[in-house]
């Protein structure tokens, strides 16, 4: 069908009436550039990668330190933190459209990776945040963190929580580093912060935080940090199921 309607359309040697089913064939979905990294988390000196969705022109990708750190940096020693400046180039493949920054240098912190396309400046700059950390296996999760049953590859970024309404409603953290002070912020959508928590991480670098009951039907969204890198998760409650 679609190479029937590529010939009408060039060639026009077919009626209109003929073209009928041609018009979804040629509708065209909107495909913006975004970016996504291989992991949450990476060793200093261990090259960040990671992919670009939709690049049309020359691609630039850059690797950015996202702020200086006030406190106690990822990795604990008190000293080293990430500076505004700290910001490294990126390789891009075109053939495989993936990306690779060295990180060789560079301050244990929270960065993004940025990725703009010369040929679609109007899509702006796309970004997603990392962690050049020393924390071995450091890879900070909240919530329940979906899995694909039959690779068992995990997706932390998309990780959410799910509450029931009167009930107490159990957040678990992982990979955060052992004997780590983490504080948890209940925000309810449109604003309002309602709930603040802190605890320690056991030695496996896990913990659970429980939230008091919340209203149910409405959307809340939780934020765990270490003080220097934040995990944000989406929270729905629902309606307690009668017995």
């Amino acid at each position: 069908m679609r190479l029937r309607c590529v010939l009408a359309h060039l060639l026009l040697l077919v009626p209109a009436s003929a073209l009928s089913g041609c018009d979804e064939e040629f509708s065209f979905a909107d495909t913006p550039l975004d970016i996504t990294a291989g992991r949450i988390a990476y060793l200093p000196g261990e090259s960040v990668t990671g992919e670009v969705a939709n690049p049309d022109g020359t691609i630039t990708v850059t690797l950015t330190a996202l702020r200086t750190s006030p406190a106690g940096v990822i990795g604990g020693d008190g000293e080293r933190r990430p500076h505004a400046g700290d910001t490294a180039s990126c390789d891009y493949d075109s053939d495989e459209e993936t990306y690779e920054c060295d990180t060789t240098g560079l301050t244990p912190g929270p960065y993004a990776v940025r990725v703009t396309d010369a040929a679609q400046p109007g899509e702006g700059t796309q970004s997603v945040r990392v962690a050049i950390s020393e924390v071995e296996g450091f890879a900070p999760t909240v919530g329940t963190v979906p899995r694909e049953s039959d690779t068992g590859r995990t997706f932390p970024r998309e990780a959410y929580v799910l509450g029931t309404a009167g009930q107490s409603t159990p957040v678990p953290v992982t990979g955060w580093g052992a004997e780590r002070r983490l504080t948890l912020t209940v925000t309810a959508d449109g604003g309002g912060k309602l709930v603040t928590k802190t605890l320690t991480t056991d030695p496996d670098g896990a913990g659970t935080f429980r939230i008091k009951p919340l209203k149910a039907a409405e959307v809340y969204y939780l934020a765990v940090t270490d003080g220097t890198w934040t995990t944000r998760v989406p929270m729905t409650v629902a309606e307690a199921v009668a017995p």
